[in-house]
């Protein structure tokens, strides 16, 4: 079976000339997600990542050449019964991606352990931690904790430039042997000579289950050649419609209606938010959690703003909370932000808390200025 997840990387940083050239720095904000597709490859004897529906908003020219570096990039993988990825072969941007995914889970009784490894980014050490064992629905689900540190190679072209660190914490569904959830808030530090400093967040949500084997897209052509070609194309590429969604929005697969509400926020209007205000009264908690990430279009409507708090304050499921809270980020609206500071400090939730603490944190304005 091949797992789909939904993934968001969203970044706030500043960018720093040398000190000799006197150019004044730069502020960068940009949210990049997508869909990560990990199973069986058609044409290869093991495992297939692959990169899909690759969208970028910033005001960083560079959130379209990651865009464009990832949509329908593949990479062959192994990955341990533990969550280790063992080996991994692709784009330096999708090994990159996949670090980051990377959760080991305890030995027996294990409650604390290290890891010793290399991706990427140079050598590391991280440190895991368990957090126990919860009820989430009807699901039982492992709580786990990692700090990721890089440890400086003298070989390593960055010099003595410092490496960034990782906090991660992570959700492993027991049932269904999968990772169900999965966030990284990584602090950029300064370094010699270009100085890039900031937060990035990463958050990957497990969203629906694929019978069809993933085709490796085959790389022949150049990155340069395919970014003109794209560019020339881009005029008659097909806009998806309302009417292409539709049928999709009333399957009896929840999990099939849940990505139609996702695709809704492409095709805004009156229709596609009349269909995502009925959602949120499902009884399914996936399209609940579905709808709240897709209002996030009409939040500047005071009535759509009323909807979001009331599932915040009173949703029984966590994941639910946790889509409202960051439909919030960066909202000027103060009642909002009030209620994310009561949020944050007592949700029951671990994941809920840390969404609102981080929407709280997020640039006034930030997802309506992109």
């Amino acid at each position: 079976r091949t797992l789909v997840y939904r993934f968001e990387v969203s970044g706030a940083l500043t960018v720093e000339g040398p000190v000799e050239t006197e150019k004044p720095s730069e502020s960068a904000r940009f949210t990049l997600g997508g869909d990560l597709a990990i199973g069986p490859g058609k044409e290869i004897d093991g495992l297939l990542c692959q990169f899909r529906n690759i969208s970028a908003k910033g005001s960083s020219g560079s959130a379209d050449g990651a865009r464009e570096s990832l949509e329908g990039k593949t990479a062959r993988l192994s990955i341990s019964d533990r969550g280790e990825i063992l080996s991994l072969r692709g784009e330096e941007q999708v090994r990159v991606f996949l670090s980051h995914l990377e959760f080991l889970l305890p030995e027996g009784e294990e409650v604390q352990w290290s890891q010793e490894g290399r991706d990427p980014a140079g050598s590391f050490v991280s440190t895991y931690r368990r957090l126990g064992i919860v009820l989430e629905g009807d699901r039982r689900v492992m709580k786990l904790e990692k700090r990721k540190e890089y440890v400086e190679d003298p070989s390593s072209k960055r010099g003595t430039a410092p490496l960034p660190g990782y906090f991660s914490t992570g959700t492993f569904d027991l049932h269904e042997k999968r990772m169900s959830l999965v966030e990284v808030t990584g602090t950029i530090p300064r370094s010699e000579g270009i100085s890039i400093t900031g937060q990035v967040h990463f958050t990957f949500v497990f969203d629906h289950e694929e019978t069809e084997l993933i085709v490796e897209n085959p790389q022949t052509v150049s990155s340069k050649e395919k970014s003109s070609v794209s560019k020339r194309s881009e005029p008659n590429r097909p806009k998806i419609t309302f009417a292409d969604i539709s049928p999709n929005l009333y399957s009896a697969d929840p999990k099939v209606r849940a990505r139609a509400l996702l695709q809704l926020t492409h095709v805004p209007g009156t229709e596609s938010r009349r269909v995502i205000l009925e959602a949120i009264q499902d009884s399914d908690f996936r399209i609940r959690a579905a709808a709240a990430q897709a209002l996030v279009s009409y939040r500047s409507e005071a009535k759509v703003m009323g909807h979001l708090m009331t599932m915040l304050q009173s949703d029984s499921n966590p994941l639910v909370r946790y889509r409202v809270a960051g439909s919030l980020k960066g909202s000027s609206f103060q009642e909002a932000r009030d209620l994310l500071s009561v949020v944050a400090k007592e949700d029951s939730s671990k994941f809920v808390r840390k969404a609102a603490n981080e929407a709280l944190a997020y640039p006034i304005g930030g997802i309506d200025a992109h």
